[in-house]
């Protein structure tokens, strides 16, 4: 009769930890898809800064979303001698969207 009663326990043992262990694994997942899209962005908000510095708004704010990717906005804002490239990428599923801002200085 033990060995029934073991045998029971350990079915209820794995029904809790296999779909807990699977929602920390998804959780994990997702994450690393946020932080993923957040450095693709910072990426691209540099990359417009710096074409920005010797190419027109335009040209650089193609290349910021060519970089970012599908989906992403850009703008690209002028301060002086300043250039702001503001980059924001949707989220994947439920996670949040994502945004970077990269300036530099363009200069005289």
């Amino acid at each position: 009769m033990s060995d029934r009663r073991e045998r029971g326990s350990a079915t209820v043992e794995f029904a809790l930890v296999v779909p807990t262990a699977a929602v920390l694994l998804g959780a994990l997942w997702a994450g690393a898809m946020w932080a993923q899209t957040t450095l693709v962005v910072q990426d691209a908000a540099a990359v417009g800064a710096r074409v920005a510095v010797t190419q027109s708004d335009a040209a650089a704010t193609q290349a910021a979303a060519r970089v970012a990717g599908d989906g992403s906005e850009v703008a690209v804002r002028r301060d002086g001698a300043w250039v702001h490239i503001t980059v924001t990428a949707p989220g994947h599923g439920w996670l949040p969207a994502t945004g970077a801002t990269a300036s530099t200085w363009a200069g005289p």
